[in-house]
């Protein structure tokens, strides 16, 4: 295994281990924290079917889990609120959507292994790895009691499948 699919590897199962981990977290989110908001657009058009993630960064306040997960709609929009709502501190943001072929979006929910779909090639990161890494994102938010709290993320440079 080279050492380009070895982090790949390693990237997938750490994203999957996070996504499984906050599912079985209560809610994701806090419940007890602010709405969040916000439209996510790659290359100047609306990103649909990606995953938005937020990490919370520092010491945890009781109750959250530390991460929350939400999906963008159609139009790039996405929402974090009621059970997935978030506790006010600073976040590292991850966009991710993974492809089995050009515009089909890997869904876990449908009986989709992410893991082995990224190790035999079959799936395909969009996103570039500076915002869809979840430990090393360039993308971070404030949250607070008196903000907005509405995070539009402009991302560039899709990744093209090669083969």
């Amino acid at each position: 295994m080279s050492l380009t699919t070895w982090k790949t590897y390693l990237l997938v199962v750490r994203l999957s281990a996070l996504l499984g981990l906050c599912s079985l977290l209560a809610g994701c989110g806090g419940g007890a924290g602010m709405p969040v908001s916000g439209i996510v657009t790659m290359d100047g058009q609306p990103l649909a079917d990606a995953e938005v993630m937020y990490s919370y960064m520092g010491e945890l306040p009781a109750g959250f889990s530390g991460v929350a997960v939400t999906k963008t709609a159609p139009d790039g929009s996405y929402e974090l609120s009621g059970d997935h709502s978030l506790p006010a501190g600073r976040y590292r943001v991850a966009v991710s959507r993974l492809e089995v072929a050009e515009g089909t979006v890997v869904d876990a929910a449908m009986g989709m292994d992410i893991t082995q779909l990224k190790m035999q090639g079959k799936a395909f990161e969009v996103v570039p790895p500076k915002y869809s890494d979840p430990a090393a994102s360039e993308l971070t938010a404030e949250v607070g009691a008196n903000a907005t709290n509405t995070h539009d993320f402009t991302l560039s440079g899709a990744r093209k499948r090669t083969r």
